[in-house]
């Protein structure tokens, strides 16, 4: 199989929630690359392959603007289920709060509101 031309590869190492990912290959090193539209699309096929089976993850830009990632549908999952239990935790702190004002006076409350937003702004 034989390589992508690729425009820019860049090493990627990010911190996400508290754990530290860092991406691999076999130098123990995983780039993240990036693609033009164009290429892409004329490479499809090699693209989801590199994806899927070397868990590569791709940029693709058009006109120099970053546009969508690539990534393996692994990492995606894992993406989706974190993003549920982070939306799953806010309601959850969302009805806690609610359970603790529910007798609150509606005015205290909206001065409440009102102060925190100023003092938000400020």
């Amino acid at each position: 199989m034989s390589q992508l031309k690729f425009d820019d590869t860049y090493l990627i190492c990010y911190h996400y929630n508290q754990y530290n990912y860092i991406n691999h290959n076999s130098w123990g090193v995983k780039m993240l690359k990036k693609l033009n539209a164009v290429k892409a699309r004329q490479n499809l096929g090699q693209l989801m392959n590199e994806v899927a089976l070397k868990e590569d993850d791709y940029i693709i830009e058009r006109a120099g603007k970053e546009l969508v990632a690539i990534i393996p549908i692994a990492k995606y999952r894992r993406f989706e289920k974190e993003e549920q239990q982070a939306r799953n935790n806010f309601f959850k702190m969302v009805d806690q709060m609610r359970k603790k004002v529910k007798d609150a006076d509606a005015e205290v409350l909206d001065k409440a509101i009102s102060e925190a937003v100023t003092a938000a702004k400020n």
